[in-house]
């Protein structure tokens, strides 16, 4: 049930909460790495966990944005 009426082509309330989350996990995760990866002596350079995700985070933002909605 729906509190608002949705207007033309924006996205549902769901996903833009779900892109928040996501962005703030990935946050999360982009902080905490380089400790990881020093604590566990991980041999590679945390920037090769840190970089793809924000590239995946950044192309799901950008197909989300880019969604015609109205049509959903």
């Amino acid at each position: 049930m729906e509190l608002a009426p949705k207007t033309h082509g924006q996205a549902p309330r769901s996903i833009i909460v779900g892109v928040v989350v996501g962005w703030i996990l990935i946050a999360l995760k982009c902080t905490l790495m380089p400790t990881v990866f020093q604590h566990y002596q991980v041999p590679i350079h945390p920037g090769w966990v840190i970089v793809p995700t924000l590239i995946f985070g950044a192309l799901v933002t950008v197909l989300i944005a880019t969604h015609d909605w109205s049509r959903d």
